[in-house]
């Protein structure tokens, strides 16, 4: 069996294949269709679409703004409540010329303030529809706004019923069934200065699900042509969560490669887990000991010698020599290095000239390590006689 334990790892990586192949990759939720979100209730697809047209297409993530020129602001179930004065900067962009998609469910009070459109929770009529979660919108075919648009599919069970305004012209309506019965205004369109807001209660007509579904890639094609094609089209995601997705370490696994990868990673794990053998033989810790004085000294020699140190090894000789020879003569450590030549020689003459011959012999040590090592034995014996005894 041993020898045959290649094929576990074979049949685990063709099992990770086959649900990579067989198990579609299910991104998440967005249920407040971000631009960035594949997920069925996201509107990336609307974001490509308005490039694939020829708009420069961006998001508003870090910081609130409009576009400089005028253009297409697309505002999909803010999650964050407009400020008052963010509220103003958008319809004064309106007015200057741009073009406002504004779709929500519940109206932000100051968007809804500054554009005076009100609306009411209503329930959309799904008993017709063989798909419980499916329903159809439908649009006033005499509105000339969006002319070949008939009928919009939603995912909405409750929608933002709007209450229309003089100077409102409802395009889109639909069926509340029940108590609450009659024909309400889904979506409106307004001018607004040289400009144009697009209001709608249903922002899930948008969504990748049902981009492809009855009208609802026209519709979304109409609005987008309502700017020149060099027009600028931006999608705010500054009010969806504070101005940006917040990334998370796992985000990987979400993905079709990532998936692929951690499996890959646990089969291999498994693989190493089942096979796994040691690369040597076990060392035994060893037991703590005190370390001598000579096992320090041997190191300090080798890490001076591997640097090639030989000026700092003979320095460092040298003053222990002259350390030694200044206890012997009974001056202690009181006496400064560069006065002990003159005070040796007046106490001891003879050993104020080995000393001078010793560091007359250490010139030039850089040179050579033969005649570092002559130089450092010459010191040792003049440090510590009893050694040149032995």
């Amino acid at each position: 069996m041993r020898g045959r334990g290649w094929i576990i790892p074979i049949v685990l990586g063709a099992i990770v294949a086959v649900l990579v192949l067989l198990v579609p990759n299910q991104p998440s939720n967005s249920p407040d269709h971000r631009s960035d979100s594949d997920a069925a209730d996201g509107t990336s697809a609307l974001f490509e679409l308005a490039s694939r047209l020829g708009h420069p297409t961006s998001r508003v993530q870090e910081s609130f703004g409009v576009p400089d020129t005028p253009g297409i602001m697309f505002v999909l179930s803010p999650a964050d409540p407009y400020e008052g004065g963010q509220a103003r900067q958008l319809a004064q962009w309106v007015r200057d010329g741009g073009t406002l998609v504004y779709a929500d469910s519940a109206l932000d009070s100051n968007l809804a303030s500054q554009f005076d459109v009100s609306s009411s929770e209503e329930f959309l009529d799904t008993s017709s529809s063989s798909d419980a979660t499916q329903a159809e919108s439908t649009i006033d075919a005499g509105t000339p706004v969006f002319d070949g648009v008939t009928s919009l599919r939603t995912s909405a069970t409750v929608v933002g019923a709007l209450e229309p305004k003089t100077n409102q012209v409802p395009f889109m309506r639909v069926q509340v069934p029940g108590r609450r019965g009659g024909n309400k205004a889904l979506g409106v369109v307004m001018a607004l200065g040289k400009g144009r807001a697009i209001l709608m209660g249903d922002p899930l007509v948008f969504t990748n699900g049902v981009l492809g579904k009855a009208d609802n890639g026209r519709f979304a094609a109409d609005i987008l042509a309502m700017a020149p094609a060099s027009a600028p089209v931006r999608f705010d995601e500054f009010h969806h969560g504070g101005g940006g997705v917040s990334q998370s370490f796992n985000d990987w696994v979400t993905t079709p490669w990532g998936a692929a990868l951690a499996w890959v990673l646990v089969v291999l794990f498994i693989g190493f887990l089942l096979r796994g053998r040691s690369f040597g033989p076990a060392i035994p810790i060893l037991s703590t000991r005190d370390r001598s004085s000579a096992e320090y000294a041997a190191a300090v020699g080798t890490l001076l010698r591997r640097a090639r140190a030989r000026d700092l090894t003979l320095k460092v000789v040298a003053d222990a020599t002259r350390r030694a020879l200044a206890e012997r003569t009974g001056l202690g450590r009181g006496v400064a290095p560069d006065r002990l030549g003159a005070v040796l020689e007046q106490r001891s003459p003879a050993l104020a000239a080995e000393l001078s011959q010793a560091e007359a012999l250490s010139a030039g040590v850089s040179r050579s390590e033969a005649q570092l090592l002559r130089a450092a034995r010459k010191l040792h014996a003049l440090a510590y006689p009893s050694a040149k005894d032995r």
